[in-house]
């Protein structure tokens, strides 16, 4: 068997500067590729320490991350003094506010009350043709007739209010016993109960907490009673010039057939200045007392 012949390769000279090899160089370190929001992590590095004791380890580890001191949150002696200082200024200029608004909402609780009692009081006349005839409340002084009810002392009336409202209430007391003004038994008009039996204010004297000659007044927000004043001549006028100086005369004759009003705060016809009128003299004050015809 003859075997295929195989050309020999010419060998190379490996010491030629024109055969030689040039070297290889070493492969630099891939680049590294990192994300646009790559932060690397930060270690946090502890020092545990071990202490033999019997036959068991105490270990403490110290944190080397360092934390800022706490601060205190006790408010200082001047800080204190200072916000004391600040709520008083505060509530001083409050108060006269809240006074205000007192007041106005005890003159606006009044304004509702005369208002309501007379018209009861007109109710009533419109079922019986005429208003109470309580005699021992009737003024026949006057060149028109009236009958008055409320304060005796400082509001001028002849008999205290309860006589009115016992028959508007339909209470078998005084003038009504036996409902001898109101057959009917009709409850014209109902209201609250007076709270504060040693001060009372703001709705009837009823109940044995108070004195039994005063049960079923009606007081107003200040402590005094609400005075009404009804006509009784059928002119479906007032001359209330008995009550208020500057209401005399003709011209100044109120046009109402049933009236109300209570003294206000200062507890008295009229007010600081003007005792005894409605309204101040060259004034636009509004008037201390609160009366069912404005």
């Amino acid at each position: 068997m003859t075997l295929p012949l195989v050309p020999l390769m010419k060998k190379e000279n490996l010491t030629s500067p024109k055969t030689a090899r040039p070297a290889t160089a070493l492969p630099s370190a891939a680049p590294v590729h990192r994300a646009p929001n790559f932060r690397p992590k930060r270690t946090t590095f502890s020092v545990v320490s071990v202490a033999p004791r019997g036959n068991l380890r105490q270990e403490s580890v110290t944190n080397m991350k360092t934390h800022p001191a706490r601060t205190s949150l006790a408010f200082t002696l001047i800080e204190l003094i200072t916000v004391i200082a600040i709520i008083s200024v505060l509530m001083a200029l409050l108060f006269p506010h809240l006074a205000a608004a007192r007041e106005s909402a005890r003159k606006q609780e009044a304004a509702t009350v005369v208002r309501n009692v007379v018209n009861s009081c007109n109710s009533y006349k419109q079922d019986y043709g005429k208003y109470p005839p309580i005699t021992a409340a009737a003024d026949g002084t006057s060149l028109n007739p009236f009958m008055s009810f409320g304060d005796k002392a400082d509001g001028k009336c002849k008999v205290d209010n309860n006589q009115l409202l016992d028959t508007l209430r339909a209470i078998d007391r005084g003038p009504n016993a036996s409902n001898a003004m109101n057959p009917k038994q009709t409850k014209y008009y109902e209201n609250k109960k007076a709270s504060d039996p040693k001060n009372p204010r703001g709705g009837f004297l009823d109940g044995s907490e108070f004195e039994s000659t005063k049960q079923g007044i009606l007081m107003d927000p200040w402590g005094e009673q609400y005075c009404f004043i009804l006509e009784t001549d059928g002119d479906e006028v007032l001359d209330m010039s008995t009550f208020f100086q500057d209401l005399s005369g003709k011209d100044n004759y109120v046009r109402f057939a049933a009236v109300g009003f209570s003294m206000g705060k200062s507890g008295k016809i009229g007010g600081t200045g003007y005792e005894g009128r409605y309204r101040k003299d060259k004034s636009t004050e509004a008037p201390d007392d609160i009366v069912s015809w404005q």
